[in-house]
């Protein structure tokens, strides 16, 4: 599932791991991550979401080391995009 307004790809695997309500949320996140209505959801909060230890448990192996411990990026920031970009293929 490809949602086509905020540029994000569910596919089967990740659709197993969320409920629909999560991945409402991420997509609410995302609007909010790219300069949408802050008022709907904070994105500072999906860091302590359900949906993002799902998402770093589902991606732990493609997160590079220092973007999941906090050194060199935002392991939020890189799950987010990683779902965009997985729209694009």
């Amino acid at each position: 599932m490809i949602d086509t307004e905020f540029d994000l790809c569910f596919d089967e695997e990740l659709l197993e791991v969320l409920t629909p309500e999560e991945i409402i949320y991420i997509s609410l996140c995302a609007e909010e991550d790219r300069g949408g209505d802050p008022m709907i959801v904070d994105v500072s909060e999906f860091y302590e979401s359900s949906a993002y230890f799902k998402l770093f448990d589902f991606y732990a192996d493609e997160m590079p080391y220092g973007i999941a411990k906090c050194r060199t990026g935002e392991p939020d920031a890189w799950i987010l995009n990683k779902l965009r970009e997985r729209s694009t293929h």
